[in-house]
């Protein structure tokens, strides 16, 4: 077999592996629709993750002055005077 005989062949060769399942998962891809959501900028994504950890920081810092508060409450109705 020469190489111009060997070359024609492979460009009109079509090559396709199917597979057993391949029949079900066509019908499935029919019936389904492809959505396609909007993906925020690694730089986006970034500023966000900062946001969200001021919020959680400044949250924790709240909670901390609130037990701080409720300890300082809690202590003066412990206090006990004796005579």
């Amino acid at each position: 077999m020469s190489d111009e005989m060997w070359n024609e062949k492979a460009v009109n060769r079509v090559s396709a592996i199917r597979f057993l399942d391949d029949e079900k998962d066509e019908e499935d891809n029919e019936m389904r629709t492809l959505l396609r959501r909007a993906t925020p900028h690694p730089g986006e994504l970034k500023n966000m993750k900062k946001t969200v950890e001021n919020l959680r920081n400044d949250l924790n810092a709240a909670k901390g002055l609130d037990s701080n508060k409720n300890e300082v409450n809690n202590a003066n109705d412990r206090v006990t005077t004796s005579v």
